[in-house]
């Protein structure tokens, strides 16, 4: 039965954002214990409902209440209204707050002061439910997406939140994830907890308790799916799947002539990802028709977006790539293989324009216009036309805005503002604006309405009437029988084993590993034992010279012994160390080299008549190379056994500044958790400007602008990435300077002492040994 019992009012809302109105006289209430559903058109504002039921947008006018008492906009207040308020934002894998899983878990629970005890139970329940039990004390950057998703929707879920807000958390997930998601608000609707969640998917209307109808212009319908779910349909002319034949492209078909003429033959093509080393596309084959829509369905996002990625010529073809491409455009043929010259793939690929998942990740420009004319300038450039270049674009911007539907004032608008659907609809026109013979289209309705779909779809048929070949990868196999020529399952073509038992044991045993890892020796440690003990070896390497004569090599020997029983026992690779530091040998090697040159004192060893090399000159340069190789090992196990929060905590104790050992070490992991980030989006960068005409081969000093290209979008996408952030934190109730719970405050235990005599020993043996 429905609760009746109102949680949150919107009384007669106003909002606006600099000239734009987004909520106008609203009103509106949401249910308790259940799960309601916000709806609407795109741009209509949905989200922003949200942010003002968590205080991070303040309305113009009106009242919100929450349970009946008004919204506080003053410290307390909002501390006090987040504690009961959890956010699951649109992108699940930007939620991640700390540097490992335990760290993102255990954050709101942090802030909002719940005792340790009931922080492990809630762990306990919520991990084992998602399955992340065995991940705990994994670095987020080394899971999977799937993992990613399911701590941050465990993040929310262990807060102790009563209203849990959900902002499109599945319009970029297949089927099965879907599920697990909708699995995951029953239990919270067990447990008595109220869900809030926007969606454009009949299905999670259908299955909700409560809708809230937003449709414009003061008007609101809200009540049981029932009575709203027609409404909206009505209101969005929904369609009914088609059932016109469509011709499925699979294996089956290898080996057999389409009628249409093929523009791409994909042959026995093999993708593996960089970083995890997974098979994503096994031995594909497949033909893509000319002039035709082809879509690209499957599970999961990133085995379709590289698939994407290789036909367009951004993916790195000799790190992920295997197999052949043809290609037919401009009336040539173009063969690519793993082993093509970069040069032949980009003239291969000139004529083909990607339209990304993100399109904000896109745009760096201040206006629309201005972002359409960078495209289209790239485009007179390469073809040396630059004579009355202002009259020729804006005759070409015109009748893309005729094309599109764009107003004068749509084109002077900044895209960062511009709603979801616009932003596609902005992306897709500067892709075409250089009428490429191809397009490739990332999952482009991911998060729109059914109007907007549909605009965009009639488009897209649009382009194919002008004989423009458009690809299209999504989650869905619904929308492709309903508007595709060609359909590219690739359920049919996936790894067999991808889900196979000897998999689920692989994956078992290296989650088995990480518990197995982290439990022992050096793990346990207090970080205070280990910066103490770190600090008396380095102490010991950096005097060892000044002290030794010629026996410092034997006792460099003795530390590297000690070193690698302690990296053995707590279960560290000396391997993976290794690896790690090889970087530095090369300032050895550089080191070691003009030390040969310019000593010249000891025993002649060799002589070359203008190069004479002596033994002592040798000895020390090989000395001094094994002494920088012990302090990087010394430090080395350091890092790898204390979190970077942990070490600046306990750096702060040992310094006496113990009252701010929380917010230096949240800071600090912060911040090291954006270099990883930096690096993506710089990956991300290179793939967008070279889709859209960059060529960043650096040919002479007069052209290393180009490096700007990638500098000035990097510097939106950090501060945007650092606003998100800041935003996650804010709705995870961490305010600077208050009191919050520690979930592992900082205690020695009989492992410390035991690190200590270990340490103690080995340097008084050492001292009277090698010097007394």
């Amino acid at each position: 039965m429905i609760a009746i019992s109102r949680i949150i009012e919107f009384r007669n809302i106003d909002f606006s954002k600099g000239k734009r109105n987004i909520l106008s006289n609203l009103s509106f209430s949401l249910k308790k214990n259940v799960h309601n559903v916000i709806v609407g058109k795109n741009g209509i504002g949905k989200s922003t409902v949200l942010r003002l039921i968590t205080g991070m947008e303040i309305p113009d006018k009106g009242e919100i209440l929450i349970e009946g008492a008004p919204f506080v906009y003053e410290e307390e207040g909002l501390y006090n209204i987040r504690r009961k308020i959890g956010v699951v934002f649109h992108n699940l894998e930007e939620q991640l707050i700390g540097e490992t899983v335990l760290d993102s878990l255990i954050f709101g629970m942090e802030n909002n002061c719940i005792p340790k005890g009931e922080m492990e139970e809630n762990i306990k329940k919520y991990t084992g439910f998602l399955s992340i039990e065995n991940i705990l004390e994994s670095k987020n950057k080394e899971i999977s997406e799937e993992e990613k998703y399911r701590v941050a929707l465990g993040a929310v879920a262990v807060s102790g939140a009563e209203i849990i807000l959900m902002d499109e958390v599945t319009s970029m997930y297949d089927e099965i994830m879907k599920r697990e998601i909708s699995r995951f608000i029953n239990l919270l609707l067990e447990e008595g907890k109220t869900v809030v969640s926007i969606t454009h998917d009949i299905n999670e209307m259908a299955a909700s308790d409560y809708i809230v109808y937003l449709r414009g212009e003061k008007s609101v319908i809200e009540g049981l799916s029932e009575k709203v779910i027609p409404q909206y349909i009505a209101d969005t002319e929904e369609e009914k799947d088609g059932q016109k034949p469509v011709k499925i492209i699979n294996l089956k078909d290898m080996g057999k002539e389409l009628s249409e003429e093929v523009k791409i033959q994909l042959s026995n093509i093999n993708i593996t990802s960089q970083k995890s080393g997974k098979i994503l596309i096994n031995n594909l084959s497949a033909s893509i028709p000319d002039g035709r829509i082809t879509f690209i369905t499957g599970k999961g996002s990133n085995r379709k977006s590289y698939l994407l990625e290789l036909i367009s010529g951004i993916l790195s073809p000799n790190e992920k790539f295997s197999g052949e491409i043809k290609y037919r455009l401009r009336k040539e043929e173009f063969f690519i293989k793993d082993d093509s010259p970069k040069r032949k793939w980009s003239q291969a690929v000139e004529n083909i324009k990607m339209v990304f998942q993100n399109p904000e990740e896109q745009f760096f420009e201040r206006t629309v216009r201005n972002e359409i004319e960078y495209n289209l300038i790239k485009k007179y450039i390469k073809e040396e036309k630059k004579e009355n270049l202002k009259q020729k674009l804006d005759k070409e911007i015109g009748e893309l805005a005729l094309f599109f539907g764009f107003s004068e004032e749509f084109l002077e608008k900044s895209p960062f503002v511009l709603s979801t659907g616009e932003k596609r609809l902005l992306s897709i026109a500067m892709a075409v604006c250089v009428k490429p013979e191809i397009i490739l289209l990332d999952e482009p309705f991911a998060g729109l309405d059914s109007k907007m779909t549909r605009k965009i779809m009639t488009l897209l048929k649009k382009l194919k009437r002008d004989g423009i070949t458009v690809i299209i990868a999504m989650q869905h196999s619904k929308m492709a029988i309903q508007y595709s020529d060609y359909h590219i399952p690739l359920e049919e073509i996936s790894l067999k084993d991808e889900y196979s038992e000897d998999k689920r044991t692989e994956e078992k045993n290296v989650k088995k590993s990480r518990i197995k890892k982290n439990k022992r020796f050096l793990y346990k440690l207090d970080s205070r034992s280990k910066i103490i003990g770190t600090f008396i070896m380095v102490i010991i390497l950096l005097a060892t010279p000044f002290f030794m004569s010629d026996e410092y090599f034997t006792g460099y020997l003795y530390i590297s012994v000690f070193l690698f029983a302690i990296s053995m026992v707590s279960g560290l690779k000396s391997g993976n160390i290794l690896k790690k530091m090889k970087i530095y040998f090369f300032t050895g090697i550089i080191l070691m080299f003009f030390n040969i040159l310019l000593m010249k004192n000891g025993r002649l060893l060799l002589d070359f008549g203008f190069i004479k090399i002596y033994d002592k000159p040798v000895l020390y340069s090989l000395s001094i190379i094994w002494q920088i190789f012990l302090l990087l090992w010394v430090t080395e196990i350091l890092t790898e056994t204390t979190k970077d929060s942990e070490m600046i905590k306990g750096i702060n104790f040992l310094l006496g500044k113990r009252d701010i050992n929380s917010e230096i070490g949240l800071m600090f992991t912060a911040f090291i958790g954006f270099l990883p980030i930096i690096h993506e989006k710089t990956r991300q960068l290179v793939k967008i400007q070279k889709s859209r005409g960059a060529d960043f081969s650096i040919t002479s000093i007069k052209n290393i602008e180009k490096i700007f290209l990638l500098i000035i979008p990097l510097i939106h996408l950090t501060f945007q990435k650092m606003n998100k952030t800041a935003e996650i934190m804010l709705a995870r109730n961490y305010i600077t300077g208050r009191r919050r719970t520690e979930y592992a405050p900082l205690k020695l235990s009989m492992y410390d002492f035991i690190y200590g005599f270990l340490i103690l020993s080995f340097s008084i043996f050492y001292i009277f040994h090698f010097w007394m």
